[in-house]
Order: C-alpha cells, then sequence, then structure tokens
C-alpha cells in the first residue's frame, strides 16, 4: 500500500510542476501564466520535488524551443544562482485555464431564462380574499 502512495505521490508532484501548451504563447515564449507557474514551482515545490516538466508536443523543435525558454526563464528568476532540471514528458492536460471556465460560466448564465411572473401579483392569498 505504501508504494502505491508513493507513486501517486510522484504522479500528483509531476502533474503539479508541468507546463503545458497553454503556458506558452504560438512563437514558444513563455506566457505570464506560464511564467507564473514557474515561479510557484521555484517557490512552493520542496527541494526534492523541483523539477521542471514540460509537456512534449510530438515536434523536436517546438520541444528544444519551449525548454531553451523554461531554462531561460529560470535563470532570470533565480539570478542563474539554482539549477533546476527541465524534462520533457508525455501526458495530456487535463485542466482548463481559468479564462476557458468564465466563458463557459457566461454562456451559461446568458443561456438561463429570467423568471415570467405573471403581472398583477395575485397569488393565493389574493384569490383566498375574494
Amino acid at each position: 500500500m505504501r508504494n502505491i502512495i508513493g507513486v501517486q505521490t510522484d504522479l500528483d508532484w509531476q502533474q503539479e510542476t508541468t507546463l503545458y501548451d497553454r503556458h506558452f504563447e504560438q512563437d514558444q515564449q513563455m506566457s505570464v501564466p506560464g511564467r507564473l507557474h514557474v515561479t510557484d514551482i521555484l517557490e512552493v515545490a520542496p527541494m526534492s520535488r523541483r523539477t521542471v516538466y514540460v509537456q512534449a508536443s510530438h515536434n523536436a523543435e517546438v520541444d528544444n524551443a519551449r525548454i531553451a525558454n523554461v531554462q531561460q526563464v529560470i535563470a532570470e528568476l533565480t539570478g542563474g544562482t539554482e539549477v533546476v532540471p527541465v524534462v520533457l514528458r508525455k501526458g495530456r492536460d487535463y485542466s482548463r485555464p481559468a479564462s476557458e471556465v468564465k466563458i463557459i460560466n457566461d454562456l451559461y448564465n446568458a443561456s438561463v431564462p429570467s423568471p415570467r411572473l405573471g403581472a398583477g401579483g395575485g397569488g393565493a392569498a389574493a384569490a383566498a380574499g375574494s
């Protein structure tokens, strides 16, 4: 049982320290959310879990550009004083960016019909009085 928990813990940390496609711009430079995610990894993750994973794109040029960009951002954020491994990782992003969640919620809220109440407000109390 302990081994299963250890494996799950390792996979959870790997998931939390992975940069996905949504963390990069079209030119493979890191987006603002990507930079913030790297900052969180450097500030929050324990030293033993401080590896930055980059989702594989199945295109070696794109993968190399992303890894180089992540290494550059890490050097900028740490002043070149920390060596943090950057590793390519196959996997899927099972989450959604907050902007996408907001759009879905806004569309849902816009589709809810407004209540339609009859004019005159008569209700049961008014009917009982007549």
